[in-house]
């Protein structure tokens, strides 16, 4: 357990910035929402409305609900894209800075180092964006006990018990997203150990499978196959149900879906034996 402690320390600092990015993020979302809320007179016009237009109650609830959804969207787009960028730099580094035969001397099997990535990718820098939600509601939760409860028809879910059941429901989400997305992971891991560009690669080949079934053979099921699993992070986040996504592809496609998993994570470890 301490050598995986020491390995996931070593990444923080090897990708400090990664983790710095929603930390930024949020100190600038932040500072615009409390610049909002100190406006009086947006304040005033909003309670204006909330009390005298039709259905106050309702608005109340949807603007609610649009700042949570809002907050969470961006969370989870922060995450993915900080993940997007991280997995394909990280077995390529060391090959490109020449410091690759220093870790391979290192007594850490090359299927730990793979598991240390995942969890950085899948599991930490999630937890990282996370903050941002938690962050996100708990200042709500502080500006409608300042305001003396004025903005209780605004924001009727703001409390701290709030806070915390949708923060653990955020990373849970995020969480089971990182399980599902272990397949296309692995073919960016083995994809960064051969060439500059992985996402670049999978795009056009991706690209190319799905025009290549429909324009030889007018079948548009690969399409509907990389358009599902693509989907599925952000299927996760907002669907009512998170399981629900496990419908969206069947078992045929599922089985496929992780027998490429499993050769991409075979070629992976691989291709991480060499030193080319």
């Amino acid at each position: 357990m301490n050598q995986y402690v020491a390995m996931l320390k070593k990444e923080w600092i090897e990708y400090r910035y990664l983790v710095r990015i929603p930390l930024w993020s949020g100190l600038c979302a932040l500072a615009l929402l409390v610049a909002l809320f100190m406006n009086t007179a947006l304040q005033e016009n909003l309670l204006f409305e909330m009390r005298f237009g039709d259905g106050f109650t309702r608005d109340g609830l949807s603007l609610g609900n649009g700042l949570s959804t809002l907050t969470t969207g961006a969370a989870a787009l922060l995450s993915l894209l900080i993940s997007t960028m991280y997995f394909p730099k990280t077995l390529r580094k060391p090959r490109q800075e020449g410091s690759l035969m220093f870790w391979r001397s290192m007594p850490v099997s090359d299927a730990q180092n793979h598991l240390v990535k995942l969890i950085f990718g899948l599991v930490v820098i999630p937890a990282v964006c996370a903050c941002l939600v938690l962050g996100a509601d708990i200042l709500l939760w502080l500006m409608n006990m300042v305001s003396g409860q004025q903005l209780t028809l605004a924001l009727p879910q703001a409390s701290l018990s709030f806070s915390l059941i949708h923060w653990l429901g955020f990373l849970a989400r995020m969480l089971w997203a990182g399980v599902l997305m272990v397949p296309l992971v692995f073919v960016a891991l083995a994809l960064s150990q051969r060439v500059n560009s992985p996402i670049l690669i999978m795009f056009v080949a991706v690209y190319a499978l799905k025009w290549g079934a429909i324009g030889v053979f007018n079948y548009y099921g690969v399409s509907e196959f990389f358009s599902a699993v693509f989907a599925i992070p952000m299927h996760i986040m907002f669907s009512d149900n998170p399981l629900s996504v496990l419908s969206e592809l069947s078992w045929l496609a599922w089985a496929l879906y992780i027998l490429v998993g499993i050769i991409a994570a075979s070629v992976s470890l691989q291709l991480s034996k060499t030193v080319e």
